[in-house]
């Protein structure tokens, strides 16, 4: 028979047994083939922009046709390599608006001008910018959610003047003759027309045998006489230019050089 003390010992070599939680065994790593997984890094990604011009001449609706535009993203990713990384771009996502621009309140443009607006898509953000407008105008909705861009004339711009408003023919007797298109819209106004008579060189650059600066009231005809710059059987041109004073209508930036076609001098 157990005596009570050796009992109680045993009772609490029992309980100090329970008491202690069995040990934790970490699970085995898998077995691994090949060399360590190596996790790329991916840098911000870049939209690519789809821009158009949008153009309205005088008799154009202030409403545009639907301009159809497309934006790529490009992403690149890298890897570690050697001692730097190695790096490649792929397309992302496509965004894609079509763009209809309205000019409310339109006014009238005089008949060489135009209004040419920008708008352009990068990633999913729309942009508008004017290219060259006859006004200063403003953005009333930006079309970001639908594509529908409303623009509203402001004060009026002075643009160049058209660079074919002036054309001259070169007679074979050396006149000059020149047509203003738009005499009637500069009324009490001066020109300046700039001449070069030009006179052809075979296999050598051509002569130049007159250059001359003329200011005459504005009309729709003016005449030149270069006749007595020329020599019979030789063969000539002009290239001319113009300046319209004031600078009410138009600038006065002069035009590009036009030229004539070339004449056999003929007395």
């Amino acid at each position: 028979m157990k005596t009570p003390s050796i009992a109680a010992s045993l009772l609490l070599a029992a309980a100090s047994s329970a008491a202690v939680a069995p040990a934790v065994v970490a699970p085995e790593a898998p077995f691994q083939v090949g060399p360590p997984v190596v996790h790329g890094v991916q840098s911000a990604p870049r939209f690519e922009p789809d821009c158009k011009d949008v153009v309205f001449q005088p008799e154009d609706a202030p409403v545009s046709r639907p301009v159809n535009l497309t934006s790529q993203e490009w992403v690149t990713d890298c890897v570690p390599s050697g001692s730097g990384e190695s790096c490649w771009e792929h397309p992302g996502r496509t965004d894609s608006l079509l763009v209809r621009l309205t000019l409310a309140n339109r006014r009238p443009l005089l008949p060489w001008e135009s209004d040419v607006f920008r708008v352009c898509l990068q990633g999913p953000a729309l942009r508008t910018e004017p290219v060259s407008t006859s006004y200063d105008y403003r953005i009333v909705s930006d079309g970001a959610l639908d594509g529908s861009v409303v623009l509203s004339p402001g004060a009026k711009r002075v643009l160049a003047p058209d660079p074919r408003g002036v054309q001259a023919t070169l007679t074979p007797g050396l006149t000059l003759a020149f047509h203003d298109q738009w005499a009637s819209f500069y009324p009490g106004g001066e020109i300046i027309l700039k001449i070069s008579l030009r006179k052809e060189v075979y296999f050598w650059p051509d002569e130049n045998v007159v250059e001359k600066e003329i200011t005459l009231p504005v009309a729709e005809n003016y005449t030149v006489e270069l006749s007595g710059a020329g020599k019979p059987g030789e063969i000539y041109y002009a290239r001319y230019a113009v300046r319209r004073l004031g600078g009410l209508v138009s600038t006065e930036a002069e035009t590009p050089a036009l030229q004539t076609q070339k004449v056999s001098f003929d007395r």
